[in-house]
């Protein structure tokens, strides 16, 4: 796995629906990991998740002290940003971006939509002893 070549040991994905290999079915709401097991958790559908707010509990909970959250949404404004930032209570913000995506039919492979998400970055802060170090990442899909 790519991930693995860039120095990554340890790399868990999670589905809600039976997916490829690379993936382990489970709810991401109720994760089934140890607590602070993770460096860093990676979710690009934030926004489309049925309970947000328990969705980020849970990744808050399974990284680490120190370690780092990423999340994606869809294009939001300034309310919306506000929004996303109100979900995370263990953590505070390293920075907000602005991506382009390019989104493709893959029957096809023609260009079928260009957008922007917002890609959100948090640290989690409560008691941080060393510089984040990335051994483990959690992909919630």
């Amino acid at each position: 796995m790519g991930l693995k070549q860039i120095g990554l040991r340890d790399v868990v994905g999670v589905e809600l629906v039976d997916s490829p290999s690379l993936l382990s079915r489970g709810d991401p709401h109720n994760l089934s990991f140890i607590d602070a097991v993770f460096d860093l958790g990676f979710s690009v559908n934030l926004d489309q998740e049925l309970f947000p707010a328990r969705f980020v509990r849970e990744l808050e909970r399974v990284v680490r002290v120190g370690g780092v959250v990423v999340v994606c949404v869809e294009e939001c404004g300034e309310s919306g940003v506000r929004e996303v930032l109100r979900l995370f209570g263990r953590s505070e913000v390293v920075r907000v971006e602005v991506y382009k995506k390019t989104g493709f039919r893959t029957e096809t492979g023609k260009k079928t939509e260009t957008g922007f998400f917002n890609r959100f970055f948090y640290n989690r802060t409560d008691f941080i002893t060393e510089p984040p170090v990335c051994d483990r990442l959690l992909i919630l899909i």
